[in-house]
């Protein structure tokens, strides 16, 4: 069948365009350190509080608007704490967020992240994003800001279990997480078929063009 320069084109604009990310929520997680208790509480009641899509603000002291700050969780002396999700079945993730804040680097420290994925038998190291210690990642405790959000992308995972690890070797004792969230690119490049297909129809226009020429 021989298609006409208008058919060509309308199927060579059906190849993908751009790339949209999509969210993938996991079903639970779990910590290796027990959360802890300073000023307010910082711990996880409802067991879903980093998975619930509520974020905070910057200041941990003003979150929610009630001043208990009961958005974060939070870790004091715990250079290192592994947060263990779980899928329920094998997902595909390229993308993950993180919510934390600074109030100070001598009290609450943004952490560094590491990503890593279970392979059946270990913990595999997929992505790591190191945070230097700097003053301008301040915010004072009170401030209504939205707070800062870290993010790891370009993961390409394919896994049930995933770690997100929060780590600093700063001089402030506490870490504050609000909220983790994870999402996959839609595929932003055409399937192989799809790209010769569009390739083919974009070359048929231009001959038509030429001959019309």
């Amino acid at each position: 069948m021989k298609l006409s320069p208008r058919r060509l084109f309308a199927i060579a604009t059906l190849a993908p365009v751009c790339a949209m990310a999509s969210p993938v929520v996991p079903l639970s997680y779990v910590f290796d350190r027990a959360t802890d208790t300073g000023t307010y509480s910082y711990h996880d009641e409802s067991g879903h509080q980093l998975i619930d899509g509520q974020f905070g603000r910057a200041g941990w002291a003003a979150n929610l608007g009630n001043g208990n700050a009961y958005e974060w969780v939070g870790w004091v002396n715990d250079p290192v704490v592994n947060i263990d999700f779980d899928f329920g079945s094998t997902r595909h993730i390229d993308n993950v967020l993180v919510g934390t804040t600074q109030d100070n680097v001598t009290d609450v420290v943004l952490p560094s992240l590491d990503v890593s994925y279970w392979n059946g038998s270990s913990w595999v190291l997929v992505r790591s994003l190191n945070v230097p210690e700097s003053a301008a990642n301040d915010n004072n405790s009170s401030s209504l800001a939205p707070h800062t959000t870290l993010s790891l992308s370009g993961l390409g995972m394919d896994a049930q279990r995933v770690r997100v690890t929060a780590r600093h070797a700063f001089n402030g004792p506490w870490t504050f997480i609000d909220e983790v969230q994870f999402t996959a690119n839609a595929n932003g490049v055409p399937e192989p078929g799809s790209a010769a297909l569009a390739a083919l129809a974009l070359a048929g226009l231009a001959a038509a063009r030429r001959r019309r020429g």
